[in-house]
């Protein structure tokens, strides 16, 4: 079993303890958005609400915290240093992928882990990448990946702890695309969950994930926002 399954997809999804920070939120299904404007401070920076860091013993830890953008605005800033590291945010209760299907990001890459490569276990970095998954103990998850040199577009499969934990993984952008950009997002995470796994789950947790450990290298991305929202009915 690889060791990253501890840090960036084992999610432990449902089995967290929640701080004392309750953010406001609209009925179930109806719509949520998370744009890192609620903070707090940890270590000396800027930490977004509501979300818990999860780590790998015996590895450095990727950081992430927030800062502004050049209109002032908050952004998440993931950094990795040959570290790995998770950003975990439980929506148990707070999105129905019945009614909001859709995830809804925007993202940038600034360094990419060198010689990534998400379809070769000794390469699987990413300078950021967002998992949505289910389950405590049998669990499964999609995640759309900044890859580097893995092909645009390309997928796979990947599974861990005899099974138990699934990923079925998709490369978003890599390195073909401009560094220094922002891009915004959108998938049918119901869909594809779906296709994965053939059912849908009621409850499910997000996660942004910076990884370089394998590659030995550096890697650094921003995240302007997540959202869920419904699809666009079809004429």
């Amino acid at each position: 079993m690889r060791a990253k399954l501890f840090s960036g997809i084992m999610f432990l999804l449902l089995s967290f303890s929640w701080a004392s920070y309750s953010e406001p939120q609209p009925d179930k299904g109806t719509f949520w958005k998370d744009d890192f404007s609620a903070t707090k401070l940890k270590d000396k920076l800027l930490f977004p609400k509501g979300w818990e860091l999860r780590t790998k013993m015996g590895t450095p830890a990727s950081s992430f915290f927030v800062i502004k953008d050049a209109e002032g605005k908050n952004i998440l800033n993931a950094k990795s240093d040959k570290s790995t590291g998770t950003l975990l945010k439980n929506l148990s209760g707070k999105v129905d992928l019945k009614k909001t299907p859709v995830v809804k990001w925007s993202w940038k890459a600034s360094v990419l882990p060198k010689n990534g490569d998400g379809r070769y276990s000794d390469k699987d970095d990413q300078a950021i990448a967002l998992y949505i998954g289910t389950g405590r103990f049998w669990q499964q998850s999609v995640a759309y990946r900044w890859e580097t040199d893995t092909p645009l577009n390309c997928e796979g499969n990947v599974s861990y702890g005899a099974g138990m934990v699934k990923v079925k993984w998709y490369c978003v952008r890599n390195k073909n695309n401009e560094l220094e950009k922002w891009y915004v997002e959108e998938r049918n995470i119901a869909e594809d969950f779906k296709k994965a796994y053939g059912f849908l789950p009621d409850d499910i947790a997000v996660s942004l994930v910076s990884n370089s450990q394998y590659t030995k290298s550096q890697a650094e991305a921003q995240v302007g926002w997540i959202e869920f929202i419904p699809a666009e009915k079809k004429e």
